[in-house]
């Protein structure tokens, strides 16, 4: 085999390599919720952010939220205007009720 036919190979083989661990590191988690006040009524604009990230959604008119967290244990804090901030640990589950 010619020198050139390795180097063309092994650069291959790295890039089919760096690529496979780039799309594993990619895995996120996605998360749905509606957010409700203590009478029930669905809550608009809660900014929902991931702790320690940038990750952020916010609420819609009836309350639900999706977002795609870096992982199934992340933390989320709720905030909004005349709310409480709080947080809630993910722990692995798909639908939040808040």
């Amino acid at each position: 085999m010619k020198p050139i036919q390795l180097l063309r190979r092994i650069l291959l083989i790295t890039i089919l390599l760096s690529t496979s661990l780039l799309l594993f590191s990619q895995t996120r988690f996605q998360v749905k919720g509606k957010i409700t006040d203590g009478n029930g009524q669905p809550v608009e604009g809660v900014t929902i952010q991931e702790v320690g990230t940038n990750n952020t959604a916010v609420s819609s008119k009836d309350g639900t939220f999706t977002l795609s967290a870096s992982s199934p244990n992340a933390t989320l804090a709720f905030t909004s205007v005349g709310y409480e901030r709080q947080q809630v640990l993910i722990n692995s589950q798909s639908n939040l009720s808040i």
